[in-house]
């Protein structure tokens, strides 16, 4: 049950709370078991006007999560889309593709890999002029509106992400270079790694369902699947050639497939698009604000963004509480 010592509404009929501070209570100081409850039962928690800094952010985070990851092997590594460190502190990041205003598809955090954080941590160190919400969704309601015939094909069929990196992209990517260590990696992550002698290039091959059961039983539709399906139209059509500094290649660094390798058909692409469209919520950003996310059931997105004034920061780490 969810208690009510902390202030907070509703964020959507289905998901989510704003807890709201009243301008002077340190966010430090909340109530710890509750915060935990909230989260649990809510899957997001949006906490607005307690006046926190990235240091605060930084000490929140670490109340509740440990682990965070540096984002080793993240997808989007890649020139203008990459991440960067925050004050030299290589767990608190910018969001991908920081500096550009394109939007995001909704998707799980990292679900190209079989080892994903658990809880994202967003933190509004400057808010968008305009546009550049971060959206988010809850992926059981989305598998709930989808077709009989799209949760069928998902519950029977599996899905393939298909990674190629030059020598000189892929040591960025896994951040070592070192082929024993992403060797070791790919393992962990129960990815297949092929090595090219002859150019020093790496493939990858992950195979997973784009549906994962929830703590409670429920299938969740989360994935990385329309995030990267867009991304290779993106270098494909040249779009973001014609439109991103230094992104001149037109082969794109990751791709979604079926489990044989064929594309995933664009009906079922078309009903996600609009079946996510229809369940998407956005985060209006203020100062200050900070976000947490359930990674095992809620998508996040982004919407397009007019300025570059845009800047949010990251972590994303394992929970110390049992979730």
């Amino acid at each position: 049950m969810l208690t009510n010592q902390i202030q907070h509404r509703s964020l959507t009929n289905t998901f989510g709370l704003i807890i709201q501070g009243n301008g002077s209570k340190n966010i430090l100081d909340l109530d710890y078991e509750e915060v935990i409850n909230l989260f649990r039962e809510s899957g997001t928690l949006l906490f607005k006007n307690f006046g926190s800094d990235s240091d605060t952010f930084m000490k929140f985070t670490h109340l509740y999560c440990q682990d965070f990851s540096t984002y080793q092997g993240g997808g989007l590594r890649w020139g203008v889309l990459d991440r960067q460190a925050i004050n030299n502190v290589e767990t608190l990041l910018t969001t991908s593709g920081h500096s550009q205003g394109f939007p995001i598809e909704l998707h799980g955090e990292m679900y190209y890999l079989k080892n994903h954080p658990t809880i994202l941590w967003f933190y509004c160190e400057n808010p968008p002029i305009q546009g550049g919400q971060t959206t988010v969704s809850d992926g059981r309601e989305i598998f709930k509106n989808l077709s009989d015939e799209t949760k069928k094909f998902f519950q029977n069929q599996k899905i393939k992400y298909v990674r190629h990196q030059a020598n000189g992209e892929w040591q960025t990517a896994f951040q070592t270079d070192d082929l024993s260590v992403v060797q070791k990696f790919c393992d962990r992550n129960e990815t297949k790694l092929l090595i090219d002698s002859e150019t020093g290039a790496v493939t990858t091959e992950y195979v997973c369902s784009a549906i994962v059961k929830s703590r409670d039983g429920e299938d969740v539709f989360i994935n990385n699947l329309l995030l990267i399906y867009i991304a290779e139209w993106a270098f494909q059509s040249g779009w973001f050639a014609e439109n991103l500094s230094n992104m001149t290649n037109t082969s794109p660094p990751l791709v979604v497939r079926m489990e044989d390798g064929s594309c995933i058909p664009e009906h079922i692409i078309e009903e996600l698009q609009q079946v996510c469209d229809s369940l998407t919520i956005d985060i209006q950003w203020e100062k200050g604000d900070i976000l947490m996310i359930d990674n095992t059931r809620i998508l996040h997105g982004r919407r397009e963004a007019t300025a570059s004034n845009r800047k949010i920061f990251v972590r994303m780490g394992e929970p110390i509480f049992k979730l």
